[in-house]
């Protein structure tokens, strides 16, 4: 199976064209950044930010959009991307399950509840990332999101415990409460 094939299942889940971007045009476009991240054509960091500017518009406020492209980013960093896109996906997937508003219009459902949702399910995945990973920004992305996400603080520590020599320092010793 190549990469590609769990984030195309994954893409092809969602009517992008039926759903509206930051930008206010349809989500379509938002495809074709993902998989030029995904599969390494373009700038990690600008196709970010471009990706960023179309799903978190104003910077903190999800749209339509943005619980799709956790998906996707999530089936990318399952499926073996390069060092800098996987950097980049979690660092997405971070933006997305922080602290954020939404676009009116969805009184209905909650984006960001169905983003963490959607990030807590994958949690092993950040779990191996921190235990086997081989980018030092994507270990410190992943437990940064683990940090966030993890409701049980007794695995959390002793994540950081097992790990601890595989983190940055600034993340080796539980913040003071």
């Amino acid at each position: 199976m190549k990469s590609v094939d769990l984030v195309d299942v994954e893409i092809e889940r969602y009517d992008w064209a039926a759903m509206r971007c930051g930008c206010g045009a349809s989500a379509d476009h938002v495809v074709m950044d993902l998989r030029a991240l995904v599969e390494g054509n373009g700038d990690p960091d600008t196709l970010w930010e471009s990706l960023g500017d179309h799903l978190l518009p104003k910077g903190h406020i999800l749209v339509e959009p943005t619980p799709a492209a956790l998906s996707v980013s999530l089936a990318a960093v399952a499926s073996g991307v390069t060092d800098p896109a996987r950097t980049r996906l979690l660092d997405l997937v971070g933006a997305f399950v922080g602290d954020n508003l939404q676009v009116p219009g969805f009184d209905h459902r909650s984006l960001l509840d169905e983003c963490q949702a959607a990030a807590r399910r994958a949690m092993w995945i950040f779990y191996a990332e921190i235990f086997f990973g081989t980018s030092a920004s994507a270990i410190y992305a992943a437990f940064e999101l683990v940090d966030i996400l993890e409701e049980d603080r007794v695995r959390l520590e002793s994540v950081r415990k097992a790990a601890r020599d595989r983190l940055p320092w600034q993340l080796r010793d539980a913040p003071d409460e």
